[in-house]
């Protein structure tokens, strides 16, 4: 199980991936941080932030979960869901 501050690490975590992948630029608010708020967040890039993500976190989402990752929450939480 997962403590508060390991999830706040991933959520930190994810918010950089985001950014990174996408290149948004510094400060930007959390509402921003989905699918549909970034133009850049396309199909296309959308496999690059999973990828970034399988790769930061050692972890495999399965094709049924790919549609679900949309937010910082969505993701961290898909994340806790393959490693617990």
């Amino acid at each position: 199980m997962e403590s508060n501050m390991e999830t706040a690490s991933m959520e930190a975590t994810v918010r950089q991936l985001i950014k990174s992948t996408f290149q948004v630029a510094e400060p930007v608010s959390d509402g921003l941080l989905q699918k549909g708020s970034l133009p850049s967040w396309d199909s296309l890039g959308h496999m690059s932030l999973v990828a970034a993500i399988e790769k930061t976190f050692g972890v495999s989402f399965p094709t049924y979960m790919l549609q679900d990752l949309v937010s910082v929450d969505s993701i961290v939480s898909a994340v806790k869901e393959l490693r617990s």
